[in-house]
């Protein structure tokens, strides 16, 4: 499968990175890979707005966060994707 840019999106030189710093972000961690579609659910609950449809999801970046999703005020530092 390749995408828009012609690159196979399987290889793994092709995998963005994120960084995120905060009192709700996990210190020190390292997450295992995930899908930049699930950003967008989390980046909506960061400014409080309701996402619209999409296909990603706040249970598959749960792993980042300091604390449950249930329980969680985010108040993000510094996000960033590249």
């Amino acid at each position: 499968m390749f995408g828009d840019h012609g690159y196979e999106v399987d290889n793994p030189s092709m995998e963005p990175i994120f960084v995120a710093v905060g009192p709700s972000f996990r210190q020190k961690f390292i997450a295992e890979n995930f899908s930049n579609i699930d950003v967008y659910p989390l980046v909506c609950m960061m400014l409080g707005l309701s996402p619209g449809p999409n296909n990603g999801s706040l249970n598959n970046i749960q792993t980042i966060l300091a604390r449950p999703i249930s329980s969680l005020f985010i108040e993000p530092l510094l996000v960033a994707v590249g």
